[in-house]
Protein backbone atom coordinates (compact mmCIF):
# COMPACT_ATOMS: atom_id res chain seq x y z
CA UNK A 1 0.00 0.00 0.00
CA UNK A 2 1.56 3.41 -0.91
CA UNK A 3 0.90 7.38 0.11
CA UNK A 4 0.31 9.69 -3.07
CA UNK A 5 3.14 11.94 -4.04
CA UNK A 6 2.54 15.95 -4.13
CA UNK A 7 3.36 17.09 -7.35
CA UNK A 8 3.75 20.57 -8.50
CA UNK A 9 3.69 22.66 -12.02
CA UNK A 10 4.50 26.10 -12.87
CA UNK A 11 3.10 28.29 -15.78
CA UNK A 12 4.41 31.92 -17.39
CA UNK A 13 1.85 34.60 -16.60
CA UNK A 14 2.54 37.96 -18.95
CA UNK A 15 0.86 41.42 -17.66
CA UNK A 16 0.74 44.25 -19.79
CA UNK A 17 0.50 47.08 -17.89
CA UNK A 18 -1.71 49.95 -19.75
CA UNK A 19 -0.98 53.30 -19.64
CA UNK A 20 -3.09 55.47 -18.63
CA UNK A 21 -2.42 59.26 -19.21
CA UNK A 22 -2.04 61.29 -16.28
CA UNK A 23 0.98 62.91 -16.40
CA UNK A 24 1.12 66.88 -17.25
CA UNK A 25 3.13 67.98 -20.26
CA UNK A 26 6.38 70.26 -19.20
CA UNK A 27 8.09 72.97 -21.03
CA UNK A 28 11.99 72.50 -21.59
CA UNK A 29 12.27 75.89 -19.83
CA UNK A 30 9.95 77.79 -17.46
CA UNK A 31 10.87 81.27 -19.83
CA UNK A 32 12.24 81.88 -23.42
CA UNK A 33 13.64 84.98 -24.66
CA UNK A 34 13.63 85.47 -28.02
CA UNK A 35 14.93 88.57 -30.29
CA UNK A 36 13.46 90.22 -33.77
CA UNK A 37 14.96 92.65 -36.00
CA UNK A 38 12.67 95.46 -36.66
CA UNK A 39 12.61 94.95 -40.02
CA UNK A 40 11.62 91.63 -40.19
CA UNK A 41 9.21 89.89 -42.92
CA UNK A 42 6.11 88.02 -42.46
CA UNK A 43 6.23 84.28 -41.53
CA UNK A 44 9.45 84.94 -39.69
CA UNK A 45 10.50 82.44 -37.18
CA UNK A 46 11.43 84.29 -34.08
CA UNK A 47 12.21 81.19 -31.80
CA UNK A 48 10.87 77.81 -30.96
CA UNK A 49 9.45 76.49 -27.40
CA UNK A 50 9.43 72.82 -26.61
CA UNK A 51 7.74 70.67 -24.32
CA UNK A 52 7.50 66.74 -23.24
CA UNK A 53 4.91 64.80 -21.39
CA UNK A 54 6.20 61.36 -20.29
CA UNK A 55 2.80 59.21 -21.37
CA UNK A 56 2.88 57.01 -24.18
CA UNK A 57 0.40 58.27 -26.67
CA UNK A 58 0.84 61.93 -25.75
CA UNK A 59 -0.85 64.74 -28.89
CA UNK A 60 0.47 67.94 -27.27
CA UNK A 61 -1.41 71.14 -28.86
CA UNK A 62 0.43 74.81 -28.24
CA UNK A 63 -1.41 77.98 -28.07
CA UNK A 64 -0.50 81.56 -27.15
CA UNK A 65 -2.65 82.62 -24.65
CA UNK A 66 -4.93 85.87 -24.83
CA UNK A 67 -4.48 88.84 -23.91
CA UNK A 68 -0.93 89.52 -25.13
CA UNK A 69 1.33 91.89 -23.58
CA UNK A 70 2.94 94.44 -26.17
CA UNK A 71 5.23 97.68 -24.50
CA UNK A 72 6.37 100.29 -26.50
CA UNK A 73 9.95 101.93 -25.56
CA UNK A 74 8.78 104.35 -23.45
CA UNK A 75 7.46 101.47 -21.38
CA UNK A 76 3.75 102.03 -21.99
CA UNK A 77 1.23 99.25 -22.77
CA UNK A 78 0.38 99.60 -26.58
CA UNK A 79 -2.85 96.92 -27.82
CA UNK A 80 -2.64 94.79 -31.29
CA UNK A 81 -4.32 91.53 -31.93
CA UNK A 82 -2.45 88.15 -33.39
CA UNK A 83 1.33 89.73 -33.70
CA UNK A 84 2.79 86.12 -33.24
CA UNK A 85 1.44 82.51 -33.54
CA UNK A 86 2.82 79.40 -32.54
CA UNK A 87 2.56 76.36 -35.10
CA UNK A 88 1.83 72.71 -33.88
CA UNK A 89 6.14 72.06 -33.41
CA UNK A 90 6.22 74.94 -30.96
CA UNK A 91 7.88 78.07 -33.43
CA UNK A 92 7.10 81.11 -32.99
CA UNK A 93 6.45 83.13 -35.82
CA UNK A 94 5.50 86.66 -36.89
CA UNK A 95 2.16 86.80 -38.60
CA UNK A 96 2.19 89.77 -40.26
CA UNK A 97 4.36 93.03 -40.99
CA UNK A 98 5.68 94.08 -37.05
CA UNK A 99 4.26 97.06 -36.26
CA UNK A 100 6.60 100.00 -35.92
CA UNK A 101 5.51 100.95 -31.84
CA UNK A 102 6.20 97.64 -30.44
CA UNK A 103 9.16 97.11 -28.43
CA UNK A 104 8.70 93.97 -26.43
CA UNK A 105 5.98 91.84 -26.17
CA UNK A 106 5.49 88.98 -23.14
CA UNK A 107 3.13 85.94 -24.66
CA UNK A 108 2.24 83.41 -22.87
CA UNK A 109 2.31 79.95 -23.93
CA UNK A 110 0.37 77.14 -23.05
CA UNK A 111 1.08 73.46 -24.22
CA UNK A 112 -2.14 70.63 -24.03
CA UNK A 113 -2.10 67.03 -24.21
CA UNK A 114 -5.33 66.53 -26.08
CA UNK A 115 -5.13 63.05 -25.78
CA UNK A 116 -5.89 63.37 -21.95
CA UNK A 117 -8.53 61.61 -20.26
CA UNK A 118 -10.40 63.29 -17.87
CA UNK A 119 -9.40 66.66 -16.50
CA UNK A 120 -7.46 68.71 -18.93
CA UNK A 121 -3.82 68.29 -19.08
CA UNK A 122 -1.87 71.82 -19.46
CA UNK A 123 1.22 73.77 -18.70
CA UNK A 124 2.47 77.03 -19.59
CA UNK A 125 5.58 78.80 -19.79
CA UNK A 126 6.70 82.47 -20.46
CA UNK A 127 8.30 83.84 -23.60
CA UNK A 128 10.04 87.56 -23.92
CA UNK A 129 10.34 89.17 -27.22
CA UNK A 130 12.74 92.04 -27.74
CA UNK A 131 12.06 94.02 -30.98
CA UNK A 132 15.63 95.24 -32.04
CA UNK A 133 17.07 97.20 -34.74
CA UNK A 134 17.92 95.20 -37.37
CA UNK A 135 21.99 96.84 -37.19
CA UNK A 136 21.92 96.18 -33.18
CA UNK A 137 23.37 92.57 -33.40
CA UNK A 138 26.18 93.13 -31.22
CA UNK A 139 26.19 91.08 -27.96
CA UNK A 140 23.65 92.17 -25.23
CA UNK A 141 24.65 92.10 -21.69
CA UNK A 142 21.83 91.19 -19.61
CA UNK A 143 21.54 93.63 -16.52
CA UNK A 144 18.99 95.38 -14.96
CA UNK A 145 21.02 98.64 -15.48
CA UNK A 146 22.90 98.25 -18.65
CA UNK A 147 21.46 99.45 -22.29
CA UNK A 148 22.81 100.33 -25.03
CA UNK A 149 22.43 104.08 -24.74
CA UNK A 150 23.37 103.76 -20.67
CA UNK A 151 26.43 101.25 -20.46
CA UNK A 152 26.47 100.98 -16.75
CA UNK A 153 26.50 97.89 -14.46
CA UNK A 154 26.16 98.78 -11.18
CA UNK A 155 26.91 96.10 -8.05
CA UNK A 156 27.43 96.46 -4.57
CA UNK A 157 30.38 94.89 -2.71
CA UNK A 158 30.62 94.81 1.42
CA UNK A 159 33.62 95.46 2.94
CA UNK A 160 35.27 92.56 4.70
CA UNK A 161 34.65 90.57 2.40
CA UNK A 162 37.09 87.30 2.12
CA UNK A 163 40.09 87.24 -0.43
CA UNK A 164 39.38 85.64 -3.78
CA UNK A 165 35.62 85.44 -2.92
CA UNK A 166 34.13 85.75 -6.79
CA UNK A 167 31.48 88.33 -5.95
CA UNK A 168 29.56 88.43 -9.22
CA UNK A 169 28.91 86.91 -12.40
CA UNK A 170 28.40 89.35 -15.40
CA UNK A 171 25.82 88.12 -18.18
CA UNK A 172 25.34 88.27 -21.77
CA UNK A 173 24.06 87.07 -25.20
CA UNK A 174 24.00 86.69 -28.95
CA UNK A 175 20.70 88.71 -29.70
CA UNK A 176 20.73 86.97 -32.92
CA UNK A 177 21.21 83.46 -31.29
CA UNK A 178 21.21 82.69 -28.03
CA UNK A 179 22.80 79.30 -27.98
CA UNK A 180 26.07 80.86 -29.20
CA UNK A 181 28.81 81.24 -26.70
CA UNK A 182 30.16 84.85 -25.22
CA UNK A 183 33.27 85.60 -23.56
CA UNK A 184 34.12 88.92 -21.30
CA UNK A 185 37.29 90.85 -21.35
CA UNK A 186 38.77 93.45 -19.49
CA UNK A 187 39.14 96.83 -21.45
CA UNK A 188 40.50 98.80 -18.62
CA UNK A 189 41.45 98.16 -14.79
CA UNK A 190 43.00 100.74 -12.67
CA UNK A 191 41.97 98.46 -9.67
CA UNK A 192 43.49 95.28 -10.83
CA UNK A 193 45.37 94.55 -7.16
CA UNK A 194 41.61 94.55 -6.23
CA UNK A 195 39.43 93.28 -8.88
CA UNK A 196 39.82 90.62 -11.43
CA UNK A 197 37.22 89.92 -14.52
CA UNK A 198 37.90 86.44 -16.54
CA UNK A 199 36.49 85.45 -19.43
CA UNK A 200 33.45 83.30 -17.89
CA UNK A 201 32.31 86.60 -16.71
CA UNK A 202 32.85 86.47 -12.69
CA UNK A 203 34.18 88.99 -11.02
CA UNK A 204 36.83 88.16 -8.30
CA UNK A 205 37.93 90.14 -5.29
CA UNK A 206 41.30 89.97 -4.81
CA UNK A 207 41.92 91.64 -1.48
CA UNK A 208 40.00 92.74 1.66
CA UNK A 209 38.34 95.95 1.24
CA UNK A 210 37.86 98.46 4.32
CA UNK A 211 34.96 100.71 4.05
CA UNK A 212 36.09 103.11 6.51
CA UNK A 213 40.16 102.99 5.23
CA UNK A 214 39.42 102.84 1.98
CA UNK A 215 39.41 106.19 -0.07
CA UNK A 216 37.95 104.88 -2.99
CA UNK A 217 34.05 104.02 -2.36
CA UNK A 218 33.15 103.21 -6.15
CA UNK A 219 35.41 101.31 -8.47
CA UNK A 220 35.09 101.57 -12.45
CA UNK A 221 36.34 99.14 -14.59
CA UNK A 222 35.94 98.60 -18.18
CA UNK A 223 34.63 95.39 -19.13
CA UNK A 224 33.42 94.05 -22.97
CA UNK A 225 32.13 91.02 -24.55
CA UNK A 226 32.66 88.98 -27.75
CA UNK A 227 30.89 86.34 -29.31
CA UNK A 228 33.12 83.47 -29.78
CA UNK A 229 31.72 82.21 -33.33
CA UNK A 230 32.43 85.41 -34.89
CA UNK A 231 35.99 86.56 -33.18
CA UNK A 232 38.51 83.44 -32.81
CA UNK A 233 40.83 86.17 -31.71
CA UNK A 234 41.76 88.52 -29.09
CA UNK A 235 39.66 91.38 -29.56
CA UNK A 236 41.97 94.11 -27.40
CA UNK A 237 44.61 93.51 -30.10
CA UNK A 238 42.55 94.12 -32.79
CA UNK A 239 41.64 97.65 -30.95
CA UNK A 240 45.41 98.50 -29.88
CA UNK A 241 46.60 97.55 -33.08
CA UNK A 242 49.01 95.33 -31.17
CA UNK A 243 48.86 93.02 -33.91
CA UNK A 244 48.97 92.74 -37.35
CA UNK A 245 45.53 91.21 -38.60
CA UNK A 246 44.32 90.38 -41.99
CA UNK A 247 40.96 91.86 -41.87
CA UNK A 248 39.50 90.43 -44.98
CA UNK A 249 39.90 86.83 -43.54
CA UNK A 250 37.70 87.29 -40.39
CA UNK A 251 34.25 88.06 -40.31
CA UNK A 252 32.77 91.10 -38.64
CA UNK A 253 33.77 91.23 -35.34
CA UNK A 254 30.47 91.98 -32.73
CA UNK A 255 31.43 92.99 -29.55
CA UNK A 256 29.92 95.44 -26.63
CA UNK A 257 31.75 97.08 -23.94
CA UNK A 258 30.48 98.00 -20.32
CA UNK A 259 31.37 100.27 -17.23
CA UNK A 260 31.53 97.57 -14.25
CA UNK A 261 30.86 99.73 -11.64
CA UNK A 262 31.66 98.24 -8.19
CA UNK A 263 29.83 100.06 -5.22
CA UNK A 264 31.83 99.33 -1.77
CA UNK A 265 29.48 99.33 0.99
CA UNK A 266 29.91 99.75 4.42
CA UNK A 267 28.60 96.85 6.52
CA UNK A 268 27.91 97.71 10.53
CA UNK A 269 31.23 96.12 11.69
CA UNK A 270 31.74 98.29 14.36
CA UNK A 271 29.71 99.33 17.50
CA UNK A 272 29.12 102.72 18.79
CA UNK A 273 31.65 103.12 21.36
CA UNK A 274 31.14 105.93 24.73
CA UNK A 275 33.62 108.63 25.31
CA UNK A 276 33.34 107.80 29.07
CA UNK A 277 33.10 104.10 30.42
CA UNK A 278 31.49 105.80 33.71
CA UNK A 279 29.97 109.12 33.50
CA UNK A 280 29.99 111.26 37.46
CA UNK A 281 27.45 114.14 37.80
CA UNK A 282 26.90 116.20 40.81
CA UNK A 283 23.46 117.91 41.04
CA UNK A 284 21.70 119.85 43.45
CA UNK A 285 18.64 118.27 44.64
CA UNK A 286 16.18 121.22 43.82
CA UNK A 287 17.11 120.45 40.21
CA UNK A 288 14.41 120.94 37.23
CA UNK A 289 13.29 118.32 34.99
CA UNK A 290 14.04 121.25 32.07
CA UNK A 291 17.40 121.53 33.07
CA UNK A 292 19.78 119.13 31.56
CA UNK A 293 21.49 117.38 33.91
CA UNK A 294 24.55 115.88 31.48
CA UNK A 295 25.52 114.77 28.11
CA UNK A 296 26.55 111.96 26.79
CA UNK A 297 28.08 110.91 23.65
CA UNK A 298 28.80 108.17 21.37
CA UNK A 299 30.95 107.83 18.60
CA UNK A 300 30.19 105.29 15.53
CA UNK A 301 32.92 104.34 13.08
CA UNK A 302 30.35 103.44 10.53
CA UNK A 303 29.03 106.61 10.80
CA UNK A 304 25.81 105.32 11.24
CA UNK A 305 22.66 107.12 13.13
CA UNK A 306 22.94 106.48 17.12
CA UNK A 307 20.05 105.80 19.61
CA UNK A 308 20.45 106.52 23.19
CA UNK A 309 18.44 104.87 25.54
CA UNK A 310 18.78 104.58 29.57
CA UNK A 311 18.10 101.65 31.77
CA UNK A 312 19.15 100.08 35.43
CA UNK A 313 17.71 100.59 38.34
CA UNK A 314 17.53 104.29 38.95
CA UNK A 315 16.55 104.52 35.21
CA UNK A 316 12.47 105.59 36.45
CA UNK A 317 14.03 108.54 37.71
CA UNK A 318 15.23 110.56 34.66
CA UNK A 319 15.17 110.48 30.61
CA UNK A 320 17.45 110.50 27.65
CA UNK A 321 16.56 112.32 24.34
CA UNK A 322 17.22 109.65 21.90
CA UNK A 323 18.95 111.90 19.92
CA UNK A 324 21.12 114.51 22.04
CA UNK A 325 21.68 112.03 24.72
CA UNK A 326 20.75 114.76 26.77
CA UNK A 327 20.05 113.76 30.46
CA UNK A 328 16.98 114.71 32.23
CA UNK A 329 14.73 114.08 35.26
CA UNK A 330 11.64 113.09 34.08
CA UNK A 331 8.69 115.13 34.59
CA UNK A 332 6.78 115.21 38.09
CA UNK A 333 10.08 113.57 39.97
CA UNK A 334 12.11 115.45 42.39
CA UNK A 335 15.63 114.68 43.89
CA UNK A 336 15.31 114.72 47.65
CA UNK A 337 19.30 114.27 49.15
CA UNK A 338 18.10 113.21 52.18
CA UNK A 339 16.61 110.20 50.90
CA UNK A 340 19.23 108.89 48.55
CA UNK A 341 22.39 110.61 47.72
CA UNK A 342 23.79 108.02 44.85
CA UNK A 343 21.63 107.52 41.68
CA UNK A 344 23.16 104.54 39.60
CA UNK A 345 21.97 103.34 35.85
CA UNK A 346 22.75 102.00 32.62
CA UNK A 347 22.98 104.44 29.18
CA UNK A 348 23.14 102.25 25.73
CA UNK A 349 24.32 103.60 22.58
CA UNK A 350 22.61 101.51 19.11
CA UNK A 351 23.06 102.43 16.08
CA UNK A 352 20.76 102.62 13.25
CA UNK A 353 22.49 101.11 10.03
CA UNK A 354 20.99 101.24 6.55
CA UNK A 355 21.95 97.34 6.21
CA UNK A 356 22.72 94.55 8.94
CA UNK A 357 21.86 93.95 12.56
CA UNK A 358 22.30 96.94 15.22
CA UNK A 359 24.80 96.97 17.48
CA UNK A 360 25.23 98.19 20.91
CA UNK A 361 27.49 99.93 23.80
CA UNK A 362 26.65 100.97 27.17
CA UNK A 363 28.30 103.40 30.07
CA UNK A 364 27.43 104.05 33.76
CA UNK A 365 26.22 106.66 34.85
CA UNK A 366 26.17 108.03 38.65
CA UNK A 367 24.50 110.94 39.75
CA UNK A 368 25.70 112.38 43.39
CA UNK A 369 22.69 114.57 44.99
CA UNK A 370 24.08 117.35 46.66
CA UNK A 371 22.40 119.43 49.40
CA UNK A 372 20.29 122.11 49.59
CA UNK A 373 19.12 124.02 52.86
CA UNK A 374 15.60 122.44 52.27
CA UNK A 375 14.92 121.23 55.71
CA UNK A 376 13.95 123.52 59.03
CA UNK A 377 15.15 122.16 62.33
CA UNK A 378 12.84 120.03 64.34
CA UNK A 379 12.78 119.83 68.01
CA UNK A 380 12.02 116.17 69.71
CA UNK A 381 9.00 117.25 71.20
CA UNK A 382 6.94 119.81 70.83
CA UNK A 383 7.00 121.04 74.28
CA UNK A 384 9.22 120.65 77.77
CA UNK A 385 8.24 121.39 80.98
CA UNK A 386 10.29 121.33 84.63
CA UNK A 387 10.36 122.59 87.70
CA UNK A 388 12.95 123.80 90.45
CA UNK A 389 13.04 125.40 93.51
CA UNK A 390 12.96 129.12 93.70
CA UNK A 391 15.84 129.53 95.76
CA UNK A 392 18.41 127.63 93.17
CA UNK A 393 21.00 129.86 92.33
CA UNK A 394 21.77 131.90 88.78
CA UNK A 395 23.24 129.67 86.49
CA UNK A 396 21.34 126.59 87.48
CA UNK A 397 20.74 124.38 84.71
CA UNK A 398 17.10 123.56 84.19
CA UNK A 399 17.41 120.91 80.94
CA UNK A 400 18.42 120.70 77.40
CA UNK A 401 16.18 121.32 74.48
CA UNK A 402 17.52 119.27 71.53
CA UNK A 403 16.48 119.53 67.62
CA UNK A 404 17.84 118.19 64.43
CA UNK A 405 18.17 119.44 61.04
CA UNK A 406 18.48 116.37 58.12
CA UNK A 407 20.38 119.01 55.60
CA UNK A 408 24.38 118.91 55.73
CA UNK A 409 27.38 121.36 56.70
CA UNK A 410 26.02 124.73 57.94
CA UNK A 411 22.72 123.90 56.68
CA UNK A 412 22.30 120.76 59.55
CA UNK A 413 23.96 122.82 62.42
CA UNK A 414 21.45 124.13 64.18
CA UNK A 415 21.44 127.61 66.88
CA UNK A 416 19.03 128.16 69.94
CA UNK A 417 17.16 131.28 70.70
CA UNK A 418 14.78 132.36 73.44
CA UNK A 419 12.29 134.01 71.26
CA UNK A 420 9.47 135.12 73.28
CA UNK A 421 9.90 135.68 77.35
CA UNK A 422 6.50 136.57 78.51
CA UNK A 423 6.82 137.66 82.63
CA UNK A 424 10.18 135.97 82.52
CA UNK A 425 12.10 138.77 80.58
CA UNK A 426 15.63 138.41 82.06
CA UNK A 427 14.92 135.61 84.42
CA UNK A 428 16.59 132.68 82.20
CA UNK A 429 18.96 131.76 79.03
CA UNK A 430 19.31 129.30 76.50
CA UNK A 431 23.02 128.25 75.54
CA UNK A 432 22.70 129.15 71.71
CA UNK A 433 24.71 125.73 70.54
CA UNK A 434 24.07 123.31 73.30
CA UNK A 435 20.49 124.31 74.06
CA UNK A 436 20.88 124.07 77.82
CA UNK A 437 18.31 126.08 79.47
CA UNK A 438 20.00 127.77 83.01
CA UNK A 439 18.77 130.30 85.18
CA UNK A 440 19.59 133.62 84.96
CA UNK A 441 18.54 135.44 88.03
CA UNK A 442 17.39 135.21 91.82
CA UNK A 443 13.78 133.63 91.68
CA UNK A 444 13.39 134.36 95.57
CA UNK A 445 10.45 136.36 96.48
CA UNK A 446 8.44 136.79 93.77
CA UNK A 447 5.60 135.09 95.04
CA UNK A 448 4.71 133.16 91.69
CA UNK A 449 2.95 130.35 91.32
CA UNK A 450 1.84 130.07 87.71
CA UNK A 451 4.75 128.34 85.86
CA UNK A 452 6.73 130.88 83.28
CA UNK A 453 6.33 130.48 79.83
CA UNK A 454 9.71 130.51 77.32
CA UNK A 455 9.22 130.06 73.28
CA UNK A 456 13.18 128.82 71.88
CA UNK A 457 13.74 128.79 68.34
CA UNK A 458 16.14 126.43 66.74
CA UNK A 459 17.58 127.59 63.41
CA UNK A 460 20.46 126.39 60.93
CA UNK A 461 23.38 128.16 60.21
CA UNK A 462 22.55 128.17 56.70
CA UNK A 463 23.15 130.45 54.02
CA UNK A 464 19.33 131.41 53.81
CA UNK A 465 18.74 129.76 57.76
CA UNK A 466 15.24 128.27 58.74
CA UNK A 467 14.07 127.67 61.70
CA UNK A 468 11.49 126.45 64.10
Amino acid sequence: MGYPVAETGTVEILIHVSDVNNQLPKFSKDSYTFYIDDESDSNTTIGKVSAKDSDSNPNLIFNIMTPVTYYDKAGLPVTYDNVFVVQTDGAIVLKEGLPSTIYQSILKIEVEDTNAKGPKQKSTSEVLIYVQSKSDINPMFIESTWTPKNKIIDIDVDEENMKNKVIYKLKAIDPTNDENDVEFQTLKNNFSDTFNVDSNGEVTLLKRLDYENSDVKVFNISVGVVVLEDAPFDVNLLKTGERVVNLQQLPEVRFTDAILRVHLKNINDFAPVFQQDTYRKRVLENVKPSEVLLQVTAVDFDKDKIHYSISGESSTYFSINSTSGEVRLKTNVTLDREKQTIYKFLVSATDVPERGLARQSQANVWVEVLDVNDNAPTFARSSYSAVIPENVVPGTKIGTLKASDPDIGLAGEVGYSIVEEGDAVGLFSIDAESGVVRTNRVLTGRGRTDPYLLTVKAADKGEQALGT
